[in-house]
């Protein structure tokens, strides 16, 4: 071997020894993403950090330990957001509001509000189930998605279709933020 040879030999394993030394505190340092997530979004075709991030934006809850998760079991009524232990609780509360006439209010994971978009699925008790939640938000996102070709933006006029008062682009930018958040943070 020549002297170039060994010194080329030399850095390079340097340099793979810098970075298998790096890469467990890297991967350490970064959550899975939830295989909940990753199958809806092979399913129903909406990038996999998008729909997560749309799910923080919508239900972020604070668990037990102290950290963040989106929660399935939310309702958010007059802008103020219930959360409740299981499936039957949130299908309870949904069901009475509607026997008091109460149609707009925003149901699970991805906060799909049932008077603008109840027509989308059977029942509201569909609604309530995660699965059938990530369907429904799935098909308004990839809707606004195909009209304005930007997740960011798409993700505000989920929000408020119209723009009103400008609240899709504060929308946006909260968004946004937790994208940047999952990617920086998520193995997926």
């Amino acid at each position: 071997m020549t002297v170039s040879t060994l010194k080329h030999l030399n850095s390079l394993f340097i340099v793979l020894l810098v970075v298998f030394s790096l890469t467990p505190e890297v991967a350490e340092a970064k959550k899975p993403m939830p295989p909940f997530f990753k199958k809806m979004s092979k399913q129903h075709g909406v990038p996999v950090d998008v729909l997560y991030a749309l799910a923080m934006t919508e239900s972020n809850t604070r668990m037990r330990d102290g950290s963040y998760s989106p929660w399935p079991y939310t309702i958010n009524i007059d802008f103020k957001g219930y959360r409740y232990q299981s499936y039957a609780d949130l299908v309870r509360q949904s069901r009475s509001l509607l026997k008091q006439g109460r149609k707009s209010f925003d149901v699970g994971f991805f906060q799909v509000n049932w008077k603008w978009n109840g027509h989308r699925t059977k029942s509201i008790e569909l609604l309530a189930n995660p699965y059938e939640n990530a369907r429904v938000a799935s098909e308004i996102m990839k809707e606004h998605y195909a009209t304005y070709g930007n997740w960011v933006v798409a993700a505000g006029r989920y929000h408020n279709p119209a723009n009103n008062r400008g609240l899709a682009n504060v929308y946006s930018k909260n968004f946004a933020r937790n994208l940047k958040k999952v990617r920086s943070e998520m193995i997926y």
